[in-house]
This record gives C-alpha cells, structure tokens and sequence, in this order.
C-alpha cells in the first residue's frame, strides 16, 4: 500500500508506446514530424510557465490555431494556465473546450496553492489533471510531497490520474503514482 492511500494505490498504467511532451513556448516542427514518424504520443504543454518566466506574452489564440492545424497528430494538450490565478485558468481551460472542441484533448491545470476545492472541480470534470507550481517548493521536497500527496488523495476520489509538472524528485516519482 502506498503512503497516502488509506484504501490502498489505484493501478498505474503505462503507455503502450513512448510518450514526447513539446512546450508549445519552443514547438518544432520537425519533431512532431519525428513523433508522427516514430509512433510516439504527442504531449503538448501550453507554455505557460516558460513564457512568464522570460517574460514574453502568451498568445493563446495562436496556440489553439497549432493545435487544431496539428490536431492528428496530438495525443493531448495542456490548457493555457495562468500561473497564480486558478480564475483565469479555468476560464482559459472552458474557452479552449469551446474552441478546440472533440479535435484535441484538452487537459486543465491545477496549481499546488490553489484551492483544493477547485482541484476536486476539476478532477469532477476531467479523467487527467496536470499539477504545477511546484518551483516555489524547490528547497522544500517534504512540503511539495505533503501538498502534491493530498492532491492525489483528492483526485482518487473521482478516479483522476495526475501528472506533475516539473516535479522530477525520487520521492514524487517513486512514492505517488
């Protein structure tokens, strides 16, 4: 039994074929071409965390336009979230559902700091949840641990997978599924 389930792990299950996560911040062509080639599942991450640490703008349209021109080819997306701000997140989240439409699966983004009542909102509405804001826990793993193990205890109870954003440690990769 895993530590944070008091009824015991759901079962993880793999991929039958690799898997290639592209920020959309640095989308190459030429590598969704390589992915489509090699039978690869293509992930696409919005960008988000990349265009406001370099401080440049996010143009959410033109990401939903490159979706949907490569929506063949994509496994899922990311929504465009804004980091600090779950209102705006899931206001862009419902806008690219709406806009996107059946074309690419779109998957919302919950920030550790957030409310866990809007992760329960998401995990009720979505079979996959991305988890982000993990930097500001960077010198603190036991407390990223602690909040992202209550954040599974939360989407268990929908039967929602998650996956971390960044978060890279022994500990999250080997102790939570």
């Amino acid at each position: 039994m895993l530590p944070f389930f008091s009824e015991g792990a759901p079962e993880v299950g793999w991929p039958d074929r690799p898997r290639y996560l592209m920020s959309y911040a640095y989308v190459d062509d030429s590598q969704v071409e390589l992915c489509v080639q090699h039978g690869v599942d293509l992930i696409i991450d919005s960008g988000a965390f990349t265009t406001a640490s370099s401080g440049k703008q996010m143009d959410h349209e033109a990401y939903l336009d490159w979706l949907l021109a490569n929506a063949d080819h994509i496994t899922f997306a990311l929504s465009y979230d804004v980091i600090g701000d779950h209102h705006a997140s899931r206001v862009n989240h419902e806008y690219a559902l709406k806009r996107v439409g059946d074309a690419v699966k779109m998957v919302p983004a919950w920030h550790l700091g957030s409310p866990m009542e809007e992760l329960a909102r998401m995990c009720a509405e979505s079979d996959f949840v991305c988890i982000g804001g993990a930097v500001p826990f960077a010198k603190a793993p036991d407390s990223l641990y602690r909040a992202t193990a209550e954040a599974h205890r939360v989407a268990a109870r929908y039967g929602t997978k998650l996956h971390g954003l960044g978060m890279t440690g022994n500990r999250i990769l080997h102790g939570l599924p």
